[in-house]
């Protein structure tokens, strides 16, 4: 467990604002908006199909599972997860395998009136549901779309010579004209940039790393920007994630003349912040980014005022850098580099 002899948290409930003391990130994403004449270059990305398959159906575990508990009386299941194309959950009595079909079903169909999951059971207990390849189409084209705009937001500092756009097979075109940093343009484009809050479950480090976790939870690794942390064992479910910012800038702390990271929830974020630091006094939380821990402080009060600070060792760049991708938002899966090219004017 990452103890907090090098993390402190100190929430200022008075002021409503909550400061998040973080490990350096000098490996965030470095970010250049400076440019040079020259020839164009082009990056030819697609939605990483595996990626968001897995992604779904993670979710769709996690729905099954809330589906079976729901029940009435609920029905008793031994885990899920997922294997290979398919979300599994596996009952505890075979005999409930008509009614727990019955309720899986009632959330196979997504919002357009299709199919969004075939369910298949055996008679052993195990139900199996999959994503058609129609569906998954229909979601790799909705990520693409969701990606252009991301990442247009994102590279906007590069200047008037970056353009992104959609091809007509879903892949998408990045043109860069006189832009010096390519390298940072790389990095840009190849960071997911979800930051998500995750409640701790306090379990020993000998059972973690057997992988004896309690249902519903995950390891999540520490960010390489501290080698020296320790997994911690959170919520599989976050209980908020970045799309609750509607600021984030680089400040610095005027206390520690610190460089920050300065953000401020929506209402509804403010809400569930509130709500989680008040119910869970004593309890640690986790703040990942794409999944790896960039902190997991205390709460020692609640927290209501929507607004804090993420310190660390920062740098004026770093801390910009990871506001412009909280402020780009998320990227819906990750992207795969398909080509780059080097095009040269007649």
């Amino acid at each position: 467990m990452k103890t907090l002899g090098t993390i402190i948290i100190a929430l200022a409930a008075l002021a409503g604002v909550a400061y998040f003391v973080a490990p350096s990130i000098s490996q965030f994403p470095s970010f250049s908006a400076r440019a040079s004449s020259g020839p164009s270059t082009h990056l030819l990305l697609a939605v990483d199909v595996d990626a968001l398959r897995r992604q779904q159906l993670e979710n769709v575990a996690d729905e099954m599972a809330m589906a079976l508990r729901a029940g009435n009386p609920a029905i008793r299941y031994t885990g899920r997860g997922v294997v290979a194309d398919a979300a599994r959950i596996r009952l505890v009595s075979a005999s409930d395998a008509d009614r727990a079909t019955s309720a899986i079903r009632t959330i196979a169909q997504s919002e357009d009136g299709a199919q969004a999951f075939a369910i298949t059971s055996g008679p052993d207990g195990l139900i199996e549901a999959r994503i058609s390849e129609e569906r998954l189409r229909a979601l790799t084209h909705f990520a693409a779309t969701q990606s252009i705009e991301v990442l247009r937001r994102r590279l906007v500092g590069f200047g008037r010579g970056v353009t992104v756009e959609q091809t007509e097979d879903d892949r998408i075109l990045i043109r860069a004209q006189g832009v010096a940093d390519m390298g940072g343009l790389h990095r840009a484009v190849g960071v997911t940039g979800l930051l998500s809050l995750h409640l701790v479950r306090e379990i020993s480090a000998e059972a973690a790393a057997v992988g004896n976790i309690p249902p519903g939870t995950m390891i999540a690794q520490p960010h390489p920007s501290d080698p020296n942390a320790s997994p911690e064992v959170v919520e599989r479910r976050p209980r908020f994630t970045g799309e609750r910012l509607v600021r984030a800038s680089p400040s610095t702390d005027p206390v520690t003349n610190e460089f920050v990271l300065s953000f401020q929830l929506d209402s509804e974020g403010t809400r569930i912040f509130c709500r989680i630091t008040r119910d869970h006094v004593g309890n640690r939380f986790a703040i990942l980014l794409d999944n790896q821990v960039l902190t997991a402080p205390r709460i020692n009060e609640p927290i209501c005022g929507g607004s804090g600070q993420i310190s660390g060792n920062f740098t004026a760049q770093s801390a910009n850098e990871l506001a412009v991708l909280l402020r780009a938002g998320a990227l819906p899966a990750p992207l795969v580099l398909i080509e780059e090219g080097v095009d040269y004017s007649p």
